[in-house]
């Protein structure tokens, strides 16, 4: 997301694709309406929800330019709506599910189990081949608009190609885990530090950083309070300190 929109903030949070998660879930929760009774319920109704902000994004740019400015703005206006719909129900919940609901809403893997991970398993590696597989093109894009185009890639149309493999990894891992903050935002910037910005390394490289984070942050929280401080409080923490560090850090442009 953020070598082809040429955005250092890009994440699944500037699409709107975790609000809509955290809404989705919110709703089965708080309000109990869910295709499916139980934990599943609650899985179903984020993924489900997650996938409405990058379609709505396609909509629109099928009658606007699909400009990087124009997803971006797009997904944030959506993300907004969206929290405030959570926020609004949250209030309105009674005390015994407004826990469940803040505690999904932060992030955690207290709920995580071995067949959702089988299930994550194969959601992540088929988008990641995908991504993999479309690298060159992303290089391309990361060149700029201009460049890209000279060299024989539809940028507008790639870009929304491109949204599908992200949003779908994206909603398959929140869906379970909830909103675990500044992973996706913070270790492509790691990444860049030691190989670059060539997407057919840094693709893998991020998504090693990202889990290694992870196991960091889940080690923290649970040595810190086990089993009562979610990991998305704590990946806050640290992904925002560090992310403050790279910034002063930065001596050079890798856009």
């Amino acid at each position: 997301m953020q070598s082809m929109m040429k955005n250092p903030l890009a994440d699944p949070f500037t699409t709107g694709i975790s609000s809509g998660a955290c809404l989705g879930a919110t709703i089965s929760i708080t309000l109990g309406l869910s295709l499916v009774e139980g934990f599943y319920g609650v899985v179903l109704n984020a993924f489900i929800l997650s996938l409405v902000p990058v379609t709505f994004i396609v909509l629109i740019s099928q009658y606007k330019n699909a400009s990087p400015a124009t997803m971006i703005l797009v997904g944030i206006s959506l993300m907004f709506i969206f929290d405030a719909m959570t926020t609004y129900l949250m209030l309105k919940a009674n005390p015994t599910t407004l826990g469940a609901a803040y505690e999904w809403t932060v992030g955690t893997l207290n709920k995580s189990s071995w067949s959702n991970l089988s299930v994550m398993f194969v959601i992540v590696s088929i988008g990641s081949m995908i991504l993999q597989y479309l690298s060159k093109s992303i290089n391309a894009m990361n060149s700029g608009d201009i460049v890209a185009k000279s060299l024989g890639v539809n940028v507008s149309l790639m870009r929304i190609l491109l949204l599908m493999p992200i949003s779908i990894i994206a909603a398959g891992v929140v869906s379970f885990t909830g909103i675990i903050s500044f992973i996706g935002l913070v270790s492509p910037h790691i990444a860049r530090i030691f190989i670059g910005s060539d997407n057919k390394y840094l693709i893998p490289a991020s998504a090693s950083i990202g889990a290694s984070l992870m196991v960091f942050a889940d080690i923290v929280a649970k040595t810190v309070a086990p089993s009562t401080l979610p990991i998305g409080i704590v990946t806050a923490m640290i992904g925002g300190s560090f992310f403050s560090f790279l910034i002063i850090r930065q001596k050079k442009n890798l856009w």
